[in-house]
This record gives structure tokens, C-alpha cells and sequence, in this order.
């Protein structure tokens, strides 16, 4: 929205409630911000975002992204593949042994080679999202919110979208962001019929994720905590510093795909797997 606005389109923004509501995939302060991926293609695309990002935090006068690095670990995340990426692309970065890792990172009991990348971080998830939308209706978008589509439909000029209490808007093109919630939606598009047997499934989880505070009180040792992902057999787990929602004091941790598993977010119900969170502080 932020960009079609920006290039001189007329454009509306439906948003299901708000801008990064707490059910959504965007809400909350905590994001890792990263360059490490194991497919080159991933790491060149965040390479080209980063400046757009560069420009987004310029616009709103805000950081959205603070500098913590990353360490990834572990047998299945495979660090030294990492490096490789990270020096085709220019990407400053360390290959660090255990040892060393401990040493620097003395708050994680590291169990392989280390990758470090100091230009990694953590996205404010929820303020990026509001800049975004704050820069849409600075260059004219209309931004509509509470409009849940429930349908679309075409017609001789372009579609109708109907909202689920039976509003409508007429649009010549749209473009559908309804993350979680597609499967649900995907029924009630006007789409061929190949196209939508094409479509991979979806896999829709309820993540859990926990906030740990740090033992150390000193606002330098806090700042120096990373984000991390760590992929072995046994857990895949990641965490970050975790900005706001933690108060700034303390280390966001979760499970990777290890929520209930839905058929469409609206299935979510908020609530805290017991056995998850065992696992989790284990």
C-alpha cells in the first residue's frame, strides 16, 4: 500500500481489525531481522529490503531495527554453509568454534561452530507495520479498518469485495495479504479453478513463545544478548531480545513449528500449550 500510494496509484488498505492486531502475524516488538539463510536467493533479497528499511526508518523519524547480531548453531542449521552464503554476499561475519562462542556469548551453552553476523537484529514488528501504513496515507491511501472480507466477486470493470457484515467495495485490481487466514478466504475468490489445485498447503501453527529475564541487571549486559536460531534432531528453538513486550529486560524464546496446528488462524484461541512450555524452559 505504501508503495503503490507512493507511485501515484489509488489505493485502499482493508484491514481485517488494525494495523498489526494482536492476532496477527505482525503484532508485538520482537522479530529477528537476518541476513543468514541457507538458499543465497533469501540472503540477496534481505541485502535489497535492508535499504528500503534504511528509507522506511528514515520516513518515520524511528528505528525500527536494533543492532543485537545473530548467532546461529547447531547440527541442522549448519554454520559453516552459512559463512559461504554470507561471503558470496558480502555479508560481515564470523565463523566462531564453541569455545569461542561461550567466551563472547557467555549466556548460551553453544554445541557446534558458530556463525555470527553483526548486521542482524530485531524488527519492531508492530511499529514497522504502523510506518508502513502511516506512509501509505501520507501519499494518499485510504485506509479502512474492522473491514474482514468475507468475499470477492468480479465484475465488467474489475471486483466487488464484500465485507463480512455486508459492506462492499469496487476496486480495478487487488492484491490479497490475509497471511493465515488465505485458506479460508481462497474459496470465496473468483480464481481458476487449476490455479487453485496448484496451491501448495499451508501449514497455519499457534505458536507459544516465552519471556525469560535476564539474570544480569546491567543495561550493557542486556544490550550485548544476540538473537539466535538453533537447529538440532532433537528442538529447533530461536530467541531474541524482546524489546517492549518484555520491558526491555528479557530474552524471547519459543519452539519453531511446535504450536497447535490449524487450518486457518481464526481457529487460534490463545492459549499456552503446557507441554510446549516444559519443553521450552528444559
Amino acid at each position: 500500500a505504501w508503495r503503490l500510494a507512493q507511485r501515484g496509484y489509488e489505493v485502499a488498505l482493508l484491514e481485517r481489525k488494525v494495523p498489526a492486531a494482536a492476532d496477527a502475524s505482525s503484532h508485538g516488538s520482537a522479530r529477528i531481522f537476518r541476513y543468514a539463510y541457507p538458499d543465497q536467493f533469501y540472503t540477496d533479497l534481505v541485502l535489497r529490503a535492508r535499504t528500503a528499511w534504511d528509507e522506511l526508518e528514515e520516513a518515520s523519524g524511528s528505528q525500527l531495527i536494533a543492532p543485537h547480531g545473530s548467532v546461529d548453531y547447531g547440527p541442522l542449521r549448519n554454520p559453516r554453509h552459512l559463512a559461504e552464503v554470507l561471503a558470496n554476499s558480502g555479508v560481515e561475519h564470523e565463523l566462531l568454534s564453541a569455545a569461542e562462542a561461550r567466551n563472547r556469548f557467555n549466556g548460551i551453552n553453544f554445541d557446534t561452530e558458530v556463525l555470527w553476523h553483526p548486521g542482524a537484529g530485531v524488527l519492531d514488528a508492530e511499529r514497522s507495520v504502523q510506518a508502513m501504513v502511516a506512509q501509505a496515507e501520507i501519499h494518499g491511501a485510504k485506509v479502512e479498518t474492522n473491514w474482514s472480507v468475507a468475499s470477492v466477486e468480479a465484475t465488467g470493470t474489475g471486483y466487488k469485495l464484500i465485507s463480512s457484515d455486508g459492506r462492499t467495495y469496487r476496486a480495478s485490481k487487488i492484491i490479497v495479504t490475509a497471511g493465515g487466514w488465505l485458506p479460508e478466504l481462497l474459496g470465496n475468490l473468483p480464481l481458476p479453478s487449476g490455479f487453485l489445485r496448484s496451491i501448495p498447503t499451508m501449514d497455519i501453527y499457534q505458536e507459544n513463545a516465552y519471556h525469560f529475564p535476564y539474570r544480569d541487571r546491567d543495561p550493557e549486559a542486556r544490550l550485548a544478548w544476540p538473537t539466535y536460531i538453533h537447529k538440532d534432531p532433537a528442538f529447533k528453538s530461536y530467541g531474541l531480545p524482546g524489546g517492549r513486550d518484555a520491558s526491555f529486560r528479557g530474552q524471547k524464546v519459543a519452539e519453531y513449528m511446535a504450536g497447535c496446528r490449524m487450518d486457518t488462524a481464526s481457529q487460534q484461541n490463545g492459549q499456552i500449550d503446557p507441554a510446549n512450555r516444559e519443553r521450552v524452559i528444559e
